[in-house]
């Protein structure tokens, strides 16, 4: 019995070969030999000899609009390296004058693909959680990738049932419209000519290369290089009302590293000024168990607990997500230390105070 290639090892398989032969910058071309070769050995209504397969192989490449015509080697090496059974694709190529090259096993395919009931169950439920992501912004495309899996592996129906994980969906448009395109940027080192306007600010122009995006509590963000400022930044992609290639040269920071620039702060937003502190919070009641299984940030340290309250503290670099944090806990949290914090916080619990009683009666 030979052995067949899954799907993924047959692209494997072709890059090597590719990159074996010096091939990378025309390696669909690769791609597209071994498919006709594939099919002319899989055929039982026409002898294909030597010559047979080098004009289907040139006649594919110029519907495709290649110029340049295969060579008996180039066939040959082909056929060497789909029968290398390390390699390749110990495919059973076989030749003789009557039939000419033919695979000995009828059903053989270096591209057949076989995958148990339990996988294609994997598969089917992958897809179908695929299915509910792919309509964001930053996703798309995706659905025709989703139509390839299931009409490859005849997979149906992957949505008929209702959804037993679900996920959030940013009402963010004006964000996510620029994601693709960014996203492309990041890929082909493109530095950009980004309009950005911020809240209740007046708008300007940023020449940034663009390193990563980053989604945070619903909202994306372009983190890169200003070219003006020579610094890292982050930008808020909702701010942003146009973006172009800029002329300037794309600009690597060897000291950049997406992890080192995350891992002391919570959220995006670094303000270079301010280091690191350590910031010590008590929580009460049942939030214990939350902030516990689920720790505001990763430096997250337990230093004493009692029935009624527990005394953390994280290491961290304070900004205005930091503080959005502690706030969003309410009254189950409190603000031990640094003072300056404590009381910053404080104050800004007493201005929501103070607007309830203000606006008491107006309710």
């Amino acid at each position: 019995m030979c052995k067949t290639a899954p799907y993924l090892q047959v692209i494997r398989n072709i890059y090597t070969f590719a990159k074996k032969n010096n091939e990378m910058p025309s390696n669909l071309n690769a791609i597209l030999r071994f498919r006709v070769l594939d099919k002319c050995l899989r055929s039982k209504e026409k002898v294909y000899h030597l010559a047979d397969l080098i004009h289907a192989v040139n006649k594919e490449l110029a519907s495709t609009g290649e110029k340049r015509s295969v060579s008996e080697r180039t066939i040959y090496d082909d056929l060497k390296f789909m029968k290398d059974d390390v390699e390749g694709f110990n495919a059973p190529i076989h030749r003789t004058n009557e039939l000419g090259y033919h695979y000995e096993h009828d059903k053989f395919s270096i591209f057949n693909i076989t995958l148990g009931k339990s996988d294609l169950e994997v598969l089917k439920d992958v897809l179908g959680t695929l299915k509910q992501i792919s309509g964001k912004e930053q996703f798309k495309g995706m659905d025709s990738v989703i139509s390839r899996l299931e009409e490859t592996y005849n997979i149906t129906n992957t949505s008929s049932t209702e959804p037993v994980m679900v996920f959030e969906h940013s009402l963010n448009e004006a964000g996510q419209q620029w994601v693709s395109s960014i996203y492309d940027s990041i890929k082909s080192k493109v530095a950009l000519q980004v309009n950005y306007q911020p809240f209740e600010q007046e708008g300007y122009i940023v020449i940034i290369s663009p390193y990563i995006l980053k989604e945070y509590n619903n909202r994306w963000f372009l983190i890169g290089w200003d070219h003006k400022l020579e610094q890292i930044t982050n930008l808020a992609l909702d701010r942003i009302k146009e973006v172009t290639k800029s002329l300037q040269p794309y600009q690597v920071s060897d000291t950049f590293k997406i992890t080192d620039y995350l891992k002391d702060i919570i959220g995006v937003s670094k303000d270079p000024t301010k280091v690191k502190e350590t910031i010590s919070l008590r929580v009460y009641g049942r939030q214990k168990n939350y902030i516990k299984t689920k720790p505001i940030h990763i430096s997250q340290q337990i230093l004493e607990e009692s029935d009624e309250s527990m005394l953390i503290t994280i290491e961290v670099i304070p900004n205005y997500e930091m503080e959005a944090v502690i706030l969003g806990f309410g009254e189950h949290v409190e603000v031990v230390g640094p003072v300056w914090l404590r009381e910053k916080i404080g104050g800004r619990c007493e201005g929501m105070v103070g607007r309830y009683k203000v606006n008491q009666k107006r309710y």
